[in-house]
């Protein structure tokens, strides 16, 4: 394999870039928790995590127009259709406008409960920070939601490379402000206020970039409604399956604060933090794969070969990677934020881990159904499998009232229903012929790295993780004969 065959690689490119930017955005907030965990105390740093949780999740309120964006523009671009793009963002732009004041009236009603009922506060005296972290947040959440439309309109040129230096420079400058701020104030109040105001800096600087791509663009208000419905009428599906994981994946916090109190969601929110980003890096790996798709959408032959072998190379890194991070974490954990802090959060950085090394199998199925055509066919698994999960950290946080309790209670129930997601999304994509016995065997190298995190025997983690490589050698490369040499073309 020559150097310059992986320097003309247009994949190798985009996987990278793509890699890239969810590798280092993540990365300059998560070197900085431990500044913020020592001037704020973990009651404060809480509360950031609890309105920084708020913010995902009703990020619910978006009607999927991020990926009603990304398709649109991808399709147009193919078809060299200028006018379509202007239309798609003008109506997806004002639809966001919209959307932010419904959120922010959401918001309001959140901080009333707050200042009238003391939901989620353990000491009282921190009311009216919470509230002002709420408000402070909608104006972020507006931020964010329209970042996330312009971003995918370069993603959709596949200027992957951009939208990692610009998302890396604005996440720095945030940052390192509210670093500046927390170290010589130690009042989270402040940090409130600049992550709002930067935010939406940020959102001017991003259209003004946009501007130079498209010259001939200019934001104006639109509400046609045929346009409306043709937005919605693809993004509908796609964000229903995002209200579910989001829901899921992000509420599990809210119920933390509310039934454990903000103290110990602050050492589960740095786990289950680190682990969404660890999720979309790994997403990101082959997330340039969705204008490729879109653009074969009407080959069934190229699409179907495509899923399985880019299936098995996801599956290959991811747990790859997983396996070799659990091999070291405690390490890294404890040399990042101390021995002290590890030991609160290692239970559940160990049922965290297990649980990433299932649900990574949702990355390529999610990807090529939403895609190739089939977003409502996908809604239905992922109703399948969010619901087995959201009943799984039910149970053992209510029944069992314990923070482990609800992880293993989500581990137990995403093995089944990733289980039940192949089994499916097989038939998709013509695998038909798969039985049930080598489906499994799709998820023995995902068993054996979660025995890496599940022993704290070094020996043992050795010998679980070299039995890891074996299996994937095994299902991968010899038995799927997987062509890794697609991320080259």
């Amino acid at each position: 394999m020559s150097f310059k065959l992986i320097r003309s690689s247009k994949n190798l490119r985009n996987s990278l870039w793509s890699t890239l930017e969810f590798i280092l955005t993540p990365l300059v907030f998560f070197l900085s928790i431990p500044i913020f965990l020592d001037c704020l105390g973990p009651e404060d740093y809480g509360i950031w995590m609890f309105v920084n949780s708020v913010i995902i999740v009703m990020q619910a309120f978006n009607l999927g127009l991020s990926f009603s964006t990304y398709k649109h523009v991808s399709t147009s671009i193919a078809n060299g259709n200028e006018d379509q793009i202007r239309r798609t963002l003008n109506t997806n732009l004002t639809l966001t406008i919209l959307i932010f004041l419904l959120a922010l009236i959401t918001t309001v009603i959140l901080s009333l409960f707050v200042q009238h009922y003391n939901w989620f506060l353990d000491d009282l005296s921190k009311k009216n920070l919470l509230v002002t972290g709420l408000l402070c947040g909608g104006f972020t959440l507006l931020a964010k939601l329209i970042e996330q439309i312009l971003l995918n309109v370069f993603r959709a040129y596949e200027r992957f490379r951009d939208v990692t230096v610009i998302s890396v420079v604005l996440k720095i400058l945030i940052v390192s402000g509210n670093l500046l701020l927390v170290y010589f104030t130690r009042d989270l109040e402040y940090v409130f206020y600049f992550t709002a105001a930067g935010s939406l800096l940020g959102v001017f600087l991003l259209y003004g970039y946009l501007k130079k791509l498209l010259p001939s663009y200019s934001y104006e208000f639109s509400y046609d409604i045929e346009h409306v419905k043709f937005e919605v009428g693809y993004s509908i599906v796609v964000w229903m399956q995002t209200v579910a994981i989001i829901i899921v994946y992000q509420g599990d916090r809210i119920l933390v604060s509310y039934v454990f109190g903000v103290t110990v969601l602050s050492y589960y929110a740095i786990v289950s933090t680190l682990f969404n980003h660890i999720h979309m890096v790994l997403g990101a790996m082959t997330s340039w794969l969705f204008p490729q798709i879109v653009k074969s959408i009407n080959d069934r032959q190229i699409v179907n070969e495509m899923y399985a072998e880019y299936r098995n190379i996801s599956l290959f890194l991811s747990v790859l990677a997983l396996a070799s991070f659990s091999l070291v974490s405690e390490l890294v954990f404890t040399l990042w934020l101390g021995e002290e802090v590890f030991i609160q959060l290692k239970e559940i950085l160990r049922w965290y881990m297990i649980f990433e090394l299932f649900f990574v199998s949702t990355l390529i199925p999610n990807n090529f159904l939403n895609a190739s055509g089939n977003e409502r066919y996908n809604l239905r698994l992922v109703f399948i499998y969010t619901g087995l999960n959201l009943i799984g950290i039910l149970i053992g946080a209510i029944f069992f009232s314990s923070i482990q309790a609800m992880l293993i209670g989500l581990v137990i129930s995403t093995i089944i229903g990733m289980y039940i997601l192949h089994r499916e999304v097989n038939d998709i994509f013509g695998l038909k012929a798969i039985g049930a016995v080598s489906l499994i065997g799709l998820f023995v190298p995902s068993l054996l790295g979660a025995g890496v995190a599940f022993f704290d025997s070094l020996e043992l983690k050795l010998v679980m993780f070299f039995a890891c490589l074996l299996s994937l050698y095994l299902v991968h490369v010899r038995l799927g004969r997987t062509n890794f040499r697609l991320l080259l073309q």
